[in-house]
């Protein structure tokens, strides 16, 4: 980031009431009342997490589904920081928690698998003004990765987002009948 535009990033969340290193995912994982993604080997057997955020990470969709013992569960939350540094001082969030069936849970795998999540190779970077970020964390006993990509395009790695993004019931917009 060259310093001018940190100095009018800066001075755009300043008129917001916020400090730059505010507007972070961790900030969004904190009020979504979510683990930490060292937190993540703790849950469970196995665990795995989506998160969209927008380009100004002021909104977020973050979806956990673990595996512990014999069970299986979802955690997620849309979180809006939009009105969290301002005045108001408070967040938007709608939070949902329940257990998956095991046939949600095969078909995640079937998806991770095509996906091969613990063996991708790291995407190249490219460089997107006005996209979305996604994250896809995993934590399998000591191992654990993260995989972030900026607005996916067709593919194994936007399958696995979108099927736990649907498996939510959170709003996907035009995403919304696409399975990759």
């Amino acid at each position: 980031m060259t310093s001018l535009s940190a100095v009018l990033l800066a001075a755009s969340l300043s008129l917001l009431g916020a400090e730059p290193k505010e507007w972070t995912v961790e900030k969004h994982l904190q009020v979504a009342g979510q683990p930490t993604g060292k937190e993540l080997a703790k849950l469970g057997d196995e665990a795995y997490r989506f998160v969209m955020t927008d380009a100004g990470l002021t909104s977020s969709t973050v979806v956990l589904v673990y595996k512990k013992g014999p069970d299986y569960f979802l955690k997620g939350a849309e979180v809006h920081l939009h009105d969290y540094y301002g005045s108001q001082g408070k967040s938007g969030v709608k939070k949902i928690e329940r257990k998956l069936t095991s046939e949600e849970w095969t078909g995640l795998q079937t998806k991770l698998a095509a996906l091969d999540f613990w063996n991708m190779r790291d995407p190249d970077p490219k460089l997107v003004l006005d996209g979305t970020r996604w994250t896809i964390e995993g934590a399998l006993g000591p191992k654990q990765r993260a995989v972030f990509i900026a607005s996916p395009e067709k593919g194994s790695f936007r399958a696995v987002g979108l099927d736990l993004w649907a498996k939510s019931g959170f709003g996907m917009g035009y995403l919304q009948d696409r399975t990759e």
